[in-house]
């Protein structure tokens, strides 16, 4: 860690273990600084231990995700998993817990789960995760890409947990593979940035593109132009 580093953890007042070799980022210490009521991060318990992470994120619906960890029940000590989620904004976490904590609640395999605020906060990241996604997709050679393919190269690359994937032949006849990840950091991001380098580097004119989709976890906004007159539904067939 340099000199001016380990001044600006001192300053925010993080503790660090003399035997620590990784590094401090400036993630770390905008997280150390964040108020309570910029908390971006959410605590969830009671989470049926044989839930899927697919069957979890379907009632994840308030906001693009930045991260997830599922900590997995344990045999004779947790009955039940529990989970560290990470929305992208304030206004997303405060209505995942608004919903939880609402008559009907949140449930997952009929159980209903307990949600609270994560004493480990983290800052919104909304300008800088803007235009990118935990989802994304890669169009190519229908013979070069599948769902399979990608996930076993990724695998040599990076750590990463997959939610849901998908693949389909388009009209011009490439595929196209839709990965939805559990976070945006150290997944998505990972990803995205490894397969351009395979392009750059082994495959410039195979006609590959890589770009993020719409994390399903968000609402869709419809613009005001967008925005149909329902008085003329009746004329509609």
């Amino acid at each position: 860690m340099s000199p001016n580093r380990a001044r600006k953890v001192n300053k925010v007042g993080i503790f660090i273990n003399p035997n620590y070799k990784g590094e401090i980022t400036d993630f770390d210490l905008r997280n150390a600084m964040c108020p309570s009521d910029e908390n971006c991060a959410v605590r969830i318990h009671r989470i049926d231990s044989d839930a899927t992470l697919y069957e979890i994120f379907q009632i994840i619906t308030h906001g693009k995700v930045l991260s997830f960890h599922l900590n997995p029940a344990v045999e004779g000590i947790h009955t039940h998993a529990a989970a560290r989620l990470v929305f992208v904004t304030r206004t997303a976490a405060e209505s995942f817990i608004s919903d939880a904590y609402s008559l009907r609640g949140l449930h997952i395999h009929g159980q209903r789960i307990e949600a609270l605020w994560n004493r480990d906060r983290v800052s919104s990241t909304e300008s800088r995760y803007e235009k990118i996604s935990r989802v994304i997709r890669i169009k190519g050679p229908p013979q070069a890409i599948s769902v399979a393919i990608l996930t076993q190269f990724f695998r040599t690359q990076f750590a990463f947990q997959l939610v849901s994937s998908k693949e389909w032949v388009e009209h011009d006849g490439y595929r196209v593979v839709e990965l939805a990840f559990s976070s945006i950091r150290a997944q998505s991001e990972s990803a995205v940035k490894c397969f351009r380098q395979f392009i750059d580097q082994k495959a410039p004119d195979a006609g590959y593109r890589v770009w993020y989709s719409r994390d399903p976890c968000s609402p869709i906004e419809v613009l005001p132009s967008d925005r149909r007159d329902f008085r003329q539904m009746r004329s509609w067939r």
